[in-house]
């Protein structure tokens, strides 16, 4: 409780002084935390509150689920405006305020789509891979509670001639994770995490990009940051059936079990419909940061008018 009401203070104090020193005569306040209520003296100052909700966060290992369900009711009661990222999201927000505006998550479009160019270079690490063979590929946090290993495993052991690259952290967020059956796997390579800036070029050596996600509460309520940056890649996509990618079956393939994510997996290293790639680079461009913002701040505005 203590620490609680110190890092509250400094925080309601930090912003008031910035406030003034930088001249915001009527600040708004755009947060991304459930907590906010507990985290700020009072949201009175502000207008309007907007609530930028892009994951169920009580739903990650080791989070105060009751703390967090609470607070994020009241911040909903709230907040002026509120923004979500899945269809799950809104309908769980929707309990609580209303209007809801649903919109996915989105991409660096112009950063990711370096991949389709012919002189960006594969990095040697992942071309020494691909001499191997095809390459199935997934970046992101390689997490117990998010990505789904006997899936991979049930992939990799079918497939001694593919060879699955996990790029990102080991564990992040979640510090139990497991991930040494993987390691035992010959055509299984975790490489670490890489930099932001190199990512496209790791991506032009994909030959089929997945999304083998861990089917539970905090996935059932997340919309994947990397599916709209492996289509603007132009890279054809496997996933696991999540909620949010419903209406996106079109781009790409959505598996409803093991065996079918498998089939996908080796039809779209056999082949896939150049028509498909450009749907999905088509699709990608036009969920950017710049498009989503712009809506957001046309619901903000109009509501003001």
């Amino acid at each position: 409780p203590f620490v609680d009401r110190l890092n509250r203070n400094l925080l309601s104090c930090g912003i008031r002084f910035w406030s003034r020193v930088l001249g915001f005569d009527a600040p708004a306040l755009w947060t991304y935390s459930p907590l906010t209520t507990r985290q700020l003296a009072s949201l009175r100052p502000f207008a309007p509150v907007i609530y930028h909700c892009v994951d169920d966060i009580k739903a990650q290992p080791g989070m105060p689920a009751d703390l967090i369900e609470k607070a994020e009711q009241d911040l909903l009661r709230a907040a002026d405006f509120v923004f979500v990222t899945s269809p799950e999201l809104k309908t769980a927000c929707e309990q609580h305020a209303s209007p809801i505006f649903y919109h996915p998550n989105v991409v660096d479009f112009d950063h990711f789509n370096q991949a389709t160019q012919d002189a960006l270079r594969i990095p040697d690490d992942l071309a020494a891979i691909r001499a191997k063979g095809p390459v199935l590929g997934f970046v992101g946090a390689i997490s117990g509670y998010k990505i789904d290993f006997d899936l991979l495993e049930y992939v990799a052991t079918r497939n001694p001639h593919l060879q699955l690259v996990l790029i990102g952290k080991v564990g992040e967020g979640d510090p139990w994770t497991d991930a040494g059956k993987l390691n035992q796997l010959e055509n299984v390579h975790l490489l670490g995490p890489r930099p932001y800036e190199l990512l496209p070029s790791y991506l032009k050596g994909f030959d089929v990009a997945l999304l083998p996600c861990r089917l539970n509460d905090y996935t059932k309520a997340m919309f994947p940051m990397k599916f709209f940056e492996y289509l603007a890649a132009g890279i054809p996509v496997v996933s696991v059936n999540l909620n949010a990618l419903d209406q996106y079956g079109d781009v790409a393939g959505l598996a409803k079990d093991y065996a079918e994510f498998n089939a996908m997996v080796i039809g779209y290293v056999e082949t896939f419909p150049a028509n498909r790639v450009r749907s999905g680079i088509e699709l990608a461009a036009k969920n950017t940061y710049q498009t989503r913002m712009r809506k957001m701040l046309d619901c903000i505005e109009g509501a003001k008018q």
